[in-house]
């Protein structure tokens, strides 16, 4: 497997003023996001949450196992995570926002930045599709709201948008076809 940099949960805590909701972007099932700098590097928290699940505890795991190992400019990159605090906290590249959001605000994207989202998605599942030597990975959870965008501001196509995909906990490896 891969080496992930551990991160103490007290600068995580430091970092987003003992995780205040003025710092939250996102929330999921299990998971709350916040976006502070961590060492001087805008970055996403993603805390698991107290009353989690062992469902939820295996998917955060889940998440690590892959984004320690899997590496691609069209998937979200893992920086490190935290496992001793009270709560077990990922440590994540920051995107703009998800691509639900994007999709309902103004202006529209246009259809190039919409072909060059697409693209990117399907570079980073065929990435996970074609592993080797290690197994396979099937992602099983590509959608709107898992997929993040830094760009696509305006309805023009520019070389700084960028598209990635996020949410590994339902990724599962799969054995490879003869």
């Amino acid at each position: 497997g891969g080496f992930v940099t551990k991160v103490d949960y007290e600068e995580l805590s430091r970092a987003t003023h003992n995780f205040d909701p003025g710092f939250k972007i996102g929330e999921g099932g299990s998971c709350t996001v916040f976006k502070a700098p961590v060492y001087g590097v805008e970055c996403a928290v993603k805390v698991l949450s107290s009353d989690a699940d062992r469902w939820s505890t295996k998917q955060f795991a889940t998440e690590v196992e892959l984004l320690a190992r899997v590496h691609h400019e069209n998937l979200c990159r893992l920086f490190a995570c935290s496992t001793n605090g009270p709560r077990k906290c990922l440590l994540l590249e920051c995107m703009s926002m998800s691509l639900d959001k994007r999709l309902v605000a103004k202006p529209a994207l246009g259809w190039e930045q919409r072909v060059a989202i697409i693209v990117a998605l399907c570079r980073a599942v065929v990435h996970l599709h074609s592993l080797k030597p290690k197994r396979p990975m099937i992602h099983r959870d590509v959608k709107s709201q898992n997929v993040l965008i830094k760009g696509f501001t305006g309805a023009q196509i520019d070389n700084q948008s960028v598209a990635k995909l996020a949410d590994f906990g339902t990724a599962r490896e799969v054995a490879p076809t003869v």
